[in-house]
């Protein structure tokens, strides 16, 4: 080969090789209507994780465009899509978004080029829901509240009675012939039993219970499911206490917190007008192997209206959530309760105390978890979340109580009782710096009032008054010598007086010498009255001629 020609060879290649695009690796985040798409695990393209409502406008969008790890905005970069195939351009679709109505399910293709060189392409897929529903049965029925949602329940189903549900269904996709599919559905397991019923409704015999029943509409491009929940006639009646707390329902269950060893005792106290009730308590772990791969064990815990359980370590699970269920049949209602225990990080609930200027000292004598239970019941589903929260006990002296709440206490108070103290106690919490005032809480919560020096004496009996919403109640109380306080119980928070009188000889109790170390106020004198009818009744069986201090046990 003369060297001309070579020389012309080598240019040539050269020139070849130039135009050969260069393999660039692009990366961007496709985004439909302002949220990130999800990709398919199987293909790969992006779908809808939300369907899309028939004639609804949506976007489309890549961004956060790259080109070999460089950002692709000071590039020559152009964009054409695509419907369904190649082979049909949307024309006037050159920009790296695609606004567009939705009629029936569609795949867009964003092909994005490099100086006019292809380099990526972005596949979208549309769910469009073109099914709506109307359901009607021959019994009350409401749906849970979305006005997408397809999950409808029919009340008062009574028990050997037939009843009738339709879906009466339409669809947007014209010409189209909708066909049914009906089952029944075992919410436990997920079971489906085919009904072989292909109309648009259906007419069964009520049992026992809830009953799931499930229609499938189908109009050639969408599929929809719309499930019917028949509730019995409701024949029982339930009252629940975890520790003695009224709890609150949430999604997840009745919720409370404890600490690891800490006893827990759930109750449901249940009336019904069907017949004898029964009940089944269960236990459920939940947690990873050493396998990483996620077990489910549950064991039976007992049969009685309450369980009492023992707060565990979760391994694995600094929160330590644990569940428990409890089943209710009385025949024809069957009723789940579901309870959940976690524990609160040693942070995450901080108290305080707020005594004004001279105020009797007043003090929070519960635990956090107590607290927690009782104040925070509201926020169970924050605290479970690591939301943090900080519980305020305020006290301050009433100088003068208001003509209502005077009229209330004289008609409390015997004419010898004295009132050694006024306090107007209140309770705060506060969540996401937003404080709240709590007048009542779901429990009981212990406090103790210091009782004044100039009032302390081994002689007297101390009671507690509480005056909430016009009404004076006498709580239980317990007087401590030692520490010279007044402890007791409340769920309510307002005003409160401490008062004292001379105790009878019957009420006092202590050592030889006479002096107090503890004494248990009761709620009513009336228990008082009771004793020394007894003792009057046995003639004063052994109590000597000589005076002596009678010591209650």
């Amino acid at each position: 080969m003369k060297l001309k020609g070579f020389i012309t060879l080598i240019l040539a290649l050269v020139i070849l090789c130039a135009a050969i695009p260069v393999s660039a690796e692009s990366e961007y985040h496709p985004i439909v209507n302002c949220e990130r798409m999800i990709r398919n695990e199987q293909y790969t393209d992006y779908y809808n994780e939300n369907e899309i409502r028939t004639g609804s406008v949506n976007t489309f969008y890549l961004d956060y465009i790259t080109i070999d790890g460089q950002p692709a905005d000071d590039m020559n970069i152009s964009f054409q899509w695509y419907k369904n195939d190649y082979d049909h351009a949307i024309s006037g679709e050159t920009t790296n978004a695609l606004t567009f109505t939705a009629t029936v399910d569609e795949t867009y293709i964003c092909q994005m080029y490099l100086d006019g060189i292809p380099v990526s392409s972005a596949y979208f897929t549309t769910n469009v829901d073109t099914i709506s529903v109307a359901p009607t049965s021959s019994g009350k029925i409401e749906s849970d509240g979305d006005a997408t949602d397809t999950f409808f329940y029919v009340y008062d189903c009574e028990q050997g009675k037939d009843v009738s549900i339709k879906v009466n269904a339409t669809s947007a996709v014209e010409n189209s012939s909708i066909s049914y599919e009906w089952h029944s559905f075992d919410r436990w397991t997920g079971e489906l039993t085919d009904l072989s019923n292909t109309q648009d409704n259906i007419t069964v015999k009520k049992s026992k219970g809830d009953e799931y029943y499930l229609c499938i509409v189908s109009d050639g491009n969408y599929q929809q499911w719309v499930m019917f929940d028949l509730l019995p006639v409701n024949t029982l009646t339930e009252t629940i206490k975890i520790n003695g707390v009224t709890p609150k329902r949430f999604e997840r269950g009745h919720m409370a917190v404890a600490k690891v060893g800490e006893k827990v005792t759930f109750e449901v106290k249940t009336t019904s007008t069907n017949g004898k009730v029964s009940y089944r308590w269960e236990q459920w772990d939940e947690y990873f192997d050493e396998n990483d791969e996620w077990r489910q064990e549950m064991k039976e815990l007992g049969s009685a209206d309450s369980v009492t359980v023992t707060k565990r370590e979760i391994k694995g699970d600094p929160y330590g959530f644990e569940r428990f269920e409890c089943y209710i049949d009385d025949g024809n209602e069957v009723v789940n309760i579901g309870f959940v225990l976690f524990l609160l990080d040693p942070n995450q609930v901080t108290t305080d105390t707020k005594v004004a200027k001279d105020t009797p000292a007043v003090s929070l004598d519960d635990t956090t978890e107590a607290l927690a239970n009782s104040v925070l019941q509201d926020n169970m589903e924050e605290l479970s979340e690591q939301e943090t929260a900080k519980i305020t006990l305020t006290a301050e002296s009433v100088k003068k109580l208001s003509d209502k709440e005077q009229s209330v206490v004289d008609k409390a108070l015997s004419a010898e009782e004295k009132v050694g103290a006024c306090l107007d106690i209140n309770l705060y919490k506060e969540l996401a710096d937003e404080a709240e005032q709590i007048t009542e809480t779901a429990g009981e919560i212990n406090l103790s009032i210091e009782v004044p020096k100039d009032i302390r004496n081994s002689e007297y009996n101390y009671q507690i008054v509480r005056v909430h919403d016009g009404k004076a109640e006498t709580l239980d109380c317990e007087y401590d010598a030692k520490s010279g306080k007044v402890s007791f119980a409340t769920d309510k928070f307002s005003t409160y007086l401490l008062t004292y009188k001379t105790a009878d000889k019957a009420d006092i109790s202590g050592s030889a010498n006479g002096t107090a170390a503890t004494q248990k106020s009761p709620a009513t004198r009336d228990n008082l009255s009771a004793i020394v009818c007894a003792l009057l009744c046995v003639g004063f069986v052994g109590i000597t001629a000589s005076k002596k201090k009678i010591t209650q046990r």
